[in-house]
């Protein structure tokens, strides 16, 4: 028996032993187990320099679905942290994502997400969620740094991580995340006096107050020296399929 399939079983099966149904109290998050079944998916399925395995995956789609069913037990709430809630949407946006090219790419191998961005995919308590609502549920904690970790699998995307976002360390993670990011050549060509910058970063630019903020930012993570006022561009945005 594969050894991933039964982790999860046994993960879930815990879990859900573990909830106890109320009216009056809301059901707390737990970081490190609400999400330990997306982690050991991402670990599976996805390398470290974020090559998917899709066919294996899709082989097992009913881990993601499992996962999906979990997360549901944990309805957001008011006595949630900034981060508990940030971990939660990013990783819910993430296995979405995922689920709808697996689902996809047996008829489709030229897929791609955004036509799917506003169908409804998540029913959470009486509402319905589409990865356009989830993106505007994270676009109110006015962090750019969600940007280069929500996944839409497209080959200008940021790469899928392989592990999940928990809340205790998820602002080390989004640094690491955008840090990985802003020097991957493949998304930008970065030289002392001249940016070639993903088009992500013209979607985001209302995040910065003005270009000197911008520029700031970009210097915070590169690992190029860069000039006080370098020449921007921005490139194509290719939304094909990544690495099928």
């Amino acid at each position: 028996m594969n050894f991933y399939k039964v982790n999860i079983k046994i993960i879930f099966l815990c879990l859900l032993f573990s909830i106890q149904d109320s009216n009056s109290n809301p059901i707390k998050p737990i970081d490190k187990s609400i999400h330990a079944i997306w982690d050991i998916q991402l670990k599976k399925y996805v390398s470290k320099n974020g090559k998917i395995n899709y066919k294996s995956w899709a082989n097992n789609i009913e881990e993601i679905y499992s996962y999906l069913k979990l997360v549901k037990k944990f309805e957001p709430n008011s006595n949630w942290s900034k981060h508990e809630l940030m971990s939660y949407w990013i990783n819910v946006y993430n296995s979405l994502s995922t689920l709808q090219v697996i689902k996809n790419l047996s008829t489709n191998r030229n897929f791609k997400i955004i036509k799917n961005r506003k169908i409804a995919l998540f029913k959470l308590g009486k509402t319905d969620y589409s990865l356009i609502q989830i993106e505007n549920i994270l676009k109110k904690f006015k962090d750019p740094r969600i940007y280069f970790v929500i996944n839409c699998h497209a080959k200008s995307s940021p790469n899928l991580l392989n592990f999940a976002f928990k809340s205790y360390e998820i602002d080390n993670q989004l640094d690491a995340a955008t840090k990985l990011f802003i020097n991957d050549n493949s998304k930008n060509k970065l030289r002392k006096n001249q940016l070639e910058l993903s088009k992500i970063f013209k979607w985001i630019s209302n995040y910065f107050s003005d270009r000197k903020e911008f520029i700031k930012f970009i210097k915070k993570y590169s690992t190029t020296e860069i000039d006080e006022k370098p020449k921007i561009t921005f490139l194509k945005f290719n939304w094909q399929l990544r690495n099928y």
